[in-house]
């Protein structure tokens, strides 16, 4: 007997198991046999209902776009089909810069829209750093937000509804950012679990566990995934990196060598602008650094 097959959405996954719903609302379990990561929170897939051993995954349709890290070691998927990247940083824990500029690397070569959610601008202190560094993001042309996702008035939730509606969005952020009561005001049934940062570690404690979807009520759904400290770009080609500096974009292809890596080449074009002071030096430094990780992880064929 010829298997019945219905497509379904993935919205939760844990090795070769992963939680679907179907396009009439029904949720089950799926395995996807001997094929263990090649399934991703977000995708669209063929369950088949028959057989012995239950619901499986036959086929994964193409995808829209594709996030994830990578690095010397192992990759990691984190979402498909992904429209919106919601990167949310706050002044408490203490906020690693180079993990959001890694994010927004790895959005730019998905495809995926970057928004920088600045949340807890509640917090009286230690706003001066976070300050800054937003103002610099949007010098970059990055979009931000600032809000406290904890004082959300319904305006502000409607404000950021409004950008997200009909679209796939996935939180990202290191641990103790706040994603997870972000996630509570936008979608309260979802009733993520929230927790105290540990102040003695100065280090968030980390409550999403998996990624998972969550659907939204006008349509579109947000992503949630764990909290994680480190965004391995190993995937990313150098070209490509450059690219994704939006202060090195106007100086690409004005280098005296066309294959320029921008590093200690005569003639560097980027170089200049850096002594021109057109461009930051943490940012140019933050390039050399993802540069030479990428160098170290990827064998030299570019």
């Amino acid at each position: 007997m010829t298997e019945a097959l219905v497509k379904a959405r993935v919205i939760a996954s844990h090795g070769r198991n992963h939680l679907v719903q179907t396009v009439s609302g029904q949720r089950l379990t799926a395995t996807r046999k001997g094929k263990k990561g090649d399934v991703a929170v977000g995708d669209t897939v063929s369950v088949a209902l028959g057989g012995s051993l239950g619901a499986s995954i036959q086929t994964i349709d193409e995808r829209k776009t594709l996030l994830f890290r990578q690095d010397a070691v192992k990759t990691k998927v984190l979402a498909a089909n992904v429209d919106i990247m919601l990167v949310v940083f706050a002044p408490v824990p203490v906020f690693n810069p180079d993990f959001i500029w890694r994010a927004l690397v790895a959005a730019y070569a998905g495809g995926i829209r970057p928004i920088v959610i600045r949340n807890k601008i509640d917090i009286k202190a230690s706003q001066e750093r976070a300050d800054a560094f937003e103002k610099s993001l949007k010098v970059l042309g990055y979009e931000t937000i600032a809000m406290s996702a904890t004082e959300m008035s319904p305006e502000k939730v409607n404000e950021l509804l409004s950008l997200i509606e009909g679209k796939t969005s996935i939180l990202i952020g290191q641990s103790g950012m706040g994603k997870s009561t972000l996630l509570n005001r936008l979608i309260p049934q979802a009733q993520a679990k929230t927790q105290e940062i540990s102040q003695a570690l100065n280090a968030g404690r980390q409550t999403t566990t998996e990624t998972r979807l969550y659907e939204l009520d006008a349509g579109g759904a947000i992503i949630d995934s764990p909290g994680f400290t480190n965004f391995g770009l190993a995937h990313v080609a150098p070209a490509l990196l450059q690219e994704a500096m939006p202060e090195f974009v106007p100086y690409l292809g004005h280098c005296r060598f066309a294959d320029c890596q921008h590093t200690a080449e005569p003639g560097c074009a980027i170089k200049s602008a850096l002594e021109a002071g057109r461009i930051a030096c943490e940012r140019y430094d933050f390039y050399l650094r993802t540069l030479a990780e990428i160098r170290s992880q990827t064998a030299p064929n570019y």
